[in-house]
């Protein structure tokens, strides 16, 4: 029973509403606020046996800001985002992916990207090594950047896949052939990602 509520927590971000009447409720009335409206993190950490774990993300949030790992599911892998190169071949490590979660461990945190919000609905997203990532030309590839903020726009399809979009129109997706097996942004039929939030 409790890890379903942990997983309604994982699943049910925080809405504007939500927020709106934690501000209310401190400003007005009571002036002390709801820890877990602030940080619903919180949950996890307190009564999760697997605290801190990855958590697939199958409705869209509000705000996207957080700590991700990048999934190809099929093939229990995900973006090594502690990689100094991230556009290359083998850009990837293994997973365990059990019942909708990933274990986090050193490896695992080491390969995460960070999700923060631009403006509008953009994102940028950036690595553990610390470079931004996206696509700003209509051709398959990966810009990369320390310095530069590329933005894209996420959301999910029907199946619970990312759709995450660079600035040129191309998709980041993972390339299962022999001789690629790499995260990278295309304009094919390459295979779906799916995000699993820290």
């Amino acid at each position: 029973r409790d890890d379903m509520l942990l997983r309604w927590n994982d699943q049910d971000p925080v809405s504007q509403k939500e927020i709106d009447r934690n501000n209310a409720i401190y400003n007005e009335y009571q002036h002390n606020r709801n820890p877990f409206a602030d940080h619903p993190e919180y949950a996890r950490r307190i009564w999760g046996s697997g605290a801190g774990n990855y958590v697939k993300v199958t409705e869209t949030p509000a705000d996207w800001s957080g700590e991700y790992l990048i999934v190809y599911e099929a093939g229990n892998k995900a973006f090594n985002g502690g990689l100094t190169t991230l556009d290359a071949v083998n850009n990837n490590i293994s997973v365990t992916i059990t019942d909708g979660e990933i274990e986090a461990d050193e490896m695992i945190d080491a390969a995460k990207f960070t999700i923060a919000k631009s403006s509008g609905d953009s994102y940028t997203i950036r690595s553990t090594s610390g470079k931004y990532i996206g696509r700003t030309q209509a051709s398959n590839g990966m810009d990369t950047s320390g310095t530069v903020a590329y933005t894209n726009t996420i959301s999910l399809d029907a199946n619970g896949n990312a759709i995450i979009t660079g600035t040129g129109g191309y998709t980041l997706r993972f390339n299962a052939a022999s001789g690629q097996m790499r995260f990278r942004y295309y304009n094919g039929t390459q295979q779906p990602v799916t995000l699993y939030k820290r």
